[in-house]
């Protein structure tokens, strides 16, 4: 055989009661690559011999295109093994089948071929498929969002800027957000990049994620809180602040001085998060010349209360005046609120 007269002679074998004529059958029609055998090889993917319905697999598969739209159909069936196989057969056509996959995902109604489409979609990891997977995010059904984020998990570095883009987005800024925890440390780099960006609703979904993964970011963003780019410092230093590292407190104390009112007090906010190892460092800006400054160490003392007693304590035997004064006053109001 060899020619597209044979595909109707082996279509009906399809159906023989030989087992061996079957898989031969869906083979020779795999050669031939004619479209008109590919929905008697898709309705053959549910024949009770496993060498049949692997050959029917692998004749849709060699015929590519024709087979995706059918096989997409079959993500429908109510047998969950033709479901398996027709997507393991839409993951070996790949990109291909993409576009089909993205629609169903997109517009099916059938909430299984959403979630079905979203799973052959991760498994063929190609990166056109972002854009609908990242849409998908707003699907109401939680089991079709669940194979949506693994499947942008699965497609790994190439997922993470649309999905931090989606943080712009209020209806998508939970989910990004999950993803990007789940997608890991590969998401650091392009997290601490987007602190830099002026929206702050954005940059405090960032500095969550950022918050979010942990230990694999603090190194990053300690060098981030004392790079090139005023904002990124501030903002890292924030996150680190909140992630409790002490790294955090030199460029934090540095915004202090800075003559923006938005900065310091963030900044102040940040340090008081760290509690006595800040306390530790912002005595020594009692000592400043710049009233701005001694005002913001001042208030930012007072509002990490107990654990600045002792470093303020300390200041009691400091040889100016003012200094000691100082002290003095923010312990008073240490212990006023603490009343």
């Amino acid at each position: 055989m060899g020619d597209t007269a044979a595909v109707e002679p082996l279509t009906r074998a399809l159906q023989d009661t030989d087992s061996g004529v079957r898989a031969t059958a869906a083979a020779s029609l795999g050669r031939i690559g004619d479209p008109s055998a590919v929905q008697p090889l898709v309705n053959t993917l549910k024949d009770k011999v496993k060498e049949v319905r692997a050959g029917a697999a692998e004749a849709l598969i060699k015929i590519g295109q024709p087979s995706v739209e059918p096989l997409v159909a079959a993500l429908s069936d109510d047998d969950a093994a033709l479901r398996w196989r027709a997507g393991e057969a839409l993951v070996r056509i790949g990109q291909p089948s993409v576009e089909s996959l993205s629609v169903a995902l997109l517009t099916d109604r059938d909430r299984q071929v959403r979630a079905s489409a979203a799973e052959v979609l991760g498994k063929i990891a190609n990166p056109a498929a972002i854009g609908p997977l990242i849409s998908s995010l707003k699907e109401n059904d939680a089991g079709v969002r669940a194979k949506v984020s693994q499947a942008l998990v699965k497609l790994g570095p190439s997922s993470v800027e649309p999905l931090i883009a989606a943080l712009h987005d209020s209806r998508l800024q939970t989910r990004a957000a999950d993803a990007l925890i789940k997608v890991g440390s590969h998401a650091i780099p392009p997290l601490i990049s987007a602190l830099r960006e002026e929206d702050p609703s954005f940059r405090d979904a960032v500095a969550n994620v950022l918050t979010k993964l942990g230990k694999p970011g603090i190194a990053p963003l300690a060098r981030a809180a004392n790079g090139p780019d005023p904002l990124v410092r501030r903002e890292a230093a924030i996150v680190l602040a909140a992630m409790g590292d002490v790294r955090a407190i030199e460029p934090l104390m540095a915004q202090l001085k800075t003559r923006e009112p938005d900065t310091r007090q963030r900044a102040a906010q940040a340090l008081v998060s760290l509690g006595k190892p800040a306390a530790e460092a912002l005595v020594g800006l009692l000592s400043e010349r710049d009233e701005t400054v001694r005002q913001a160490a001042t208030e930012t003392l007072v509002g990490i209360g107990k654990p600045a007693v002792d470093p303020l304590g300390r200041l009691l035997d400091h040889p100016d005046e003012g200094v000691r004064r100082g002290a003095l006053t923010i312990l008073d109001r240490i212990r006023s609120r603490a009343i």
